[in-house]
Formats: structure tokens, C-alpha cells, sequence
């Protein structure tokens, strides 16, 4: 397969305007240590705080690609407060929902020098159901002028498992693309509205079928079967460290590139869904969009704590991402 060039383009024909979900946002907390001592006193060599959440990942990774998006979401307390201050200092768009309680933290320590990423996350608010319904109307106004609708990350307690659904069929009324990328029943259930395009791993494929995979036929038929039965026009998949897989309802490829040891797992995910909309927006192909998916995946998993990609480091990774095969 010869190495696909492309132009990267600076007009898009439609003006892009993409609305991000976040509806448990957090502070993410990162810690930079010589090593993890259990049980006894341990210093920190560096300290970075970020605002948290797949859909502020998301929007500021689209701002690197120059589209307009903004962050909407629940957002409660003192931490919510620095959210919003770190969020003015970023210059992203955000339109959150003040509600009672108190924005969560999430602890990340790194052992320096080590693949080790330590977690301690808190749980967040509660939303109430009064609040989940003063939320949805204020997303149907903003839904308005959206092309697009990215729906990612855990729920907050109090929100039923039925949320993603629920906004995906108001998107659908509205003709909006949406993209979905959640866990768990949240995730299972957004899926019967009929996203779009949805955000796999193998891991996840392998909750949603209840089976194991170990080969790739395998998991192309298992992925087409979904997207048939849930009416999905596109799934990009994280193959971990053997590449990505994207599927349409015409083509299957999938890529290849240099082996990395990631520094983070943070906001990978986030990185190609920004990127899968740039591609959209610019009307790439399906090859040209599994390269730039590729690079921005990879660039930012070397990147610590929710640090994203930028598209000047996409454009001159895109050359090391080869095509490996095509179905």
C-alpha cells in the first residue's frame, strides 16, 4: 500500500460548531514522583492541575484544529470555580449548569521513569432530577447552532443510564451528528438511539458482545453487526498498541504505526475524536482519516496528564502512520 499524501485544508465549506458533554467534570491532579513509596513519605517532583473531562479534552484539543466548539455540562462548588478559571485561562467555550455540591478530584500519580499510573478519583456530585430536566433545555437551545454532538465520559450520581439515549434522540430530531464514547450501561444504552459514530476499544467491544476476541475477523464482524442492528454509519476502534481500526458501511481499514510506550491514557480517546471531526469537516477520506486519527492518538499518549495533541505535531507525525490493510 503506498503512503497516502493529502493536503491539509484551510477552508471548510460549512462553518463547524461542535457542542462537547461533560456531564462530571473534574479537576485532574498530577503527580510527578520518583517512586510510589506505600505506607511511607513521598515528595513530589512536579505538580500540574487541569481541568478534567472527556469533553474539555475534546474541546481543547478541536481549538488546536481551529473548529469552535463549547463545553456544556453540570459544574457545582469551589472546584467548579477553578474549573472555570483554568477553562477562561485555555480560552475553551463553556456554557456548564451551576448545580449544589462540589466538582470532583481526580489524583493521578506517576512514577518518573516507570509505565505506572496510580488513580484516586472521587465519585462528584449529585444531580437531582429537577436538574437533569433544567439541563435538557438549556442543551436543546444550544443544540441549535451545532453540527456536531459529542457525548463521552462517566455519569454523576442521580443521572439515569438513559441520558445518552435520551440526548442522542433529541440530536437526531435536530439532524446532528453525534458521536458517542461512554462505558457501561450509559454507553449500551446511548447506542440503541443510533449515534452517529461511536468510540471502541477491544476491551469495551468485549463487554458489549460478552465474548473474548483474538482474531480480526472476528471483531470486524462483531463491529458490523452492531453497527447494522443500531442503524451506526462509523466506529473507530483503539487496537491498544497493534494500531486503529475504522469501519464505514463501504470500507474496513486499518492502521500501523511506531511502537510507543505511553506516558498517559488520559485523553487519547479525546485526541481522535477531535481529530475524526476535523477529518469530517474537511472531507477526507476514510484512509486520509485513519492516518490523522492514528497520529493524534499516539502523539498525545505521549503526553502526561491531559495534555492533548497539536495539529502542527499530527501533520508531521501522519507520515510514521502506514496503512496496513484495507477490507
Amino acid at each position: 500500500m503506498p503512503n497516502i499524501k493529502f493536503l491539509w485544508r484551510v477552508e471548510i465549506k460549512i462553518k463547524p460548531f461542535v457542542v462537547t458533554i461533560t456531564l462530571n467534570p473534574a479537576l485532574d491532579k498530577t503527580i510527578i514522583l520518583d517512586q510510589l513509596k506505600i505506607g511511607n513519605k513521598n515528595y513530589i517532583k512536579n505538580l500540574t492541575t487541569n481541568p478534567g473531562g472527556n469533553g474539555i479534552n475534546i474541546a481543547k484539543t478541536l481549538k488546536e484544529f481551529d473548529i469552535d466548539s463549547v463545553v456544556t455540562g453540570f459544574n457545582a462548588g469551589e472546584n467548579g470555580e477553578i474549573l472555570l478559571d483554568l477553562m477562561y485561562k485555555e480560552k475553551i467555550d463553556m456554557q456548564f449548569m451551576e448545580i449544589p455540591g462540589e466538582t470532583k478530584i481526580n489524583l493521578k500519580i506517576i512514577e518518573w521513569g516507570k509505565n505506572s499510573i496510580t488513580e484516586i478519583n472521587e465519585h462528584g456530585f449529585y444531580v437531582s432530577y429537577d436538574d437533569v430536566n433544567k439541563f435538557m433545555m438549556k442543551l436543546s437551545k444550544l443544540l441549535e447552532k451545532a453540527n456536531f454532538l459529542v457525548l463521552s465520559g462517566n455519569l454523576p450520581l442521580g443521572i439515569s443510564d438513559d441520558i445518552y439515549f435520551d440526548i442522542i434522540n433529541m440530536a437526531n430530531k435536530k439532524k446532528i451528528k453525534t458521536i458517542l464514547n461512554a462505558e457501561g450501561s450509559a454507553f449500551n444504552n446511548g447506542i440503541k438511539a443510533s449515534p452517529y459514530s461511536i468510540k471502541l476499544n477491544t476491551s469495551k467491544l468485549e463487554i458489549l458482545c460478552g465474548r473474548r476476541f483474538f482474531k480480526m475477523k472476528d471483531i470486524i464482524k462483531s463491529v458490523k453487526n452492531i453497527m447494522k442492528r443500531n442503524n451506526i454509519k462509523i466506529v473507530i476502534m483503539s487496537m491498544y498498541k497493534v494500531g486503529v481500526l475504522i469501519i464505514n458501511e463501504d470500507k474496513i481499514i486499518k492502521t500501523k504505526t511506531l511502537p510507543i510506550i505511553p506516558v498517559s491514557n488520559d485523553a487519547k480517546s479525546d485526541s481522535m475524536i477531535a481529530a475524526f471531526i476535523y477529518s469530517i469537516f474537511n472531507d477526507c477520506s476514510l484512509e486520509e482519516t485513519a492516518k490523522i486519527i492514528t497520529s493524534a492518538e499516539i502523539i498525545t499518549a505521549l503526553k502526561s496528564g491531559s495534555r492533548i495533541c497539536t495539529k502542527k505535531e499530527v501533520i508531521e507525525f501522519n507520515d510514521h502512520v502506514e496503512i496496513e490493510r484495507i477490507l
